[in-house]
């Protein structure tokens, strides 16, 4: 899309469905969900953005499927203050994060390839009751960073090659 600022930006849109689009190269982000809940987002490619590929902000019960999300200057997909999501199978390369959550519950990050970023390739920060599960996070400074966040459920994942460590938990229980 290579626009100035956004390449597809909702607020409070709901039941929407995002497929098959292209917005890369953008100022800030390539894809905004803000204040939206019940989409889809499938298929879709955000590269090189600004800050973030796919971000989600106090939004809920969304679905981010099957996308790719590479070489942007913050996170691959952010979900900020977003509740029940569900990303999965993506694909998320050369980021400084891969997936980020802050301040996001009851999400699930599953079966997602987030490798080769200089940070994180899955981190969460102030978020509880997140499953995630059988990703691939290889390659990143840490494979899995948790910070103040509790009462999440980290299992089958594949973390090979972080240069820093594979799950690092601060002020966790």
């Amino acid at each position: 899309s290579d626009n100035s600022k956004y390449g597809i930006y909702l607020h409070e849109s709901n039941g929407n469905f995002l497929s098959n689009n292209t917005a890369n190269n953008n100022a800030n982000r390539g894809i905004v969900l803000a204040n939206s809940n019940n989409t889809l987002i499938t298929e879709t490619v955000a590269n090189g953005n600004g800050y973030y590929g796919i971000s989600l902000a106090y939004s809920q019960n969304n679905t981010i499927f099957k996308n790719t999300a590479n070489y942007n200057l913050d996170s691959g997909i952010e979900v900020y203050y977003s509740n029940n999501n569900t990303i999965k199978e993506s694909t998320l390369f050369n980021n400084n994060n891969g997936v980020y959550l802050s301040g996001s519950h009851n999400n699930s990050i599953i079966e997602n390839n987030a490798n080769y970023n200089s940070g994180h390739g899955i981190a969460v920060f102030l978020s509880d009751f997140n499953l995630i599960s059988r990703n691939k996070a290889n390659n990143n400074s840490y494979g899995i960073y948790l910070y103040d966040s509790n009462n999440n459920t980290i299992k089958s994942n594949v973390l090979y090659w972080n240069s820093i460590e594979c799950i690092r938990e601060l002020d966790c229980y």
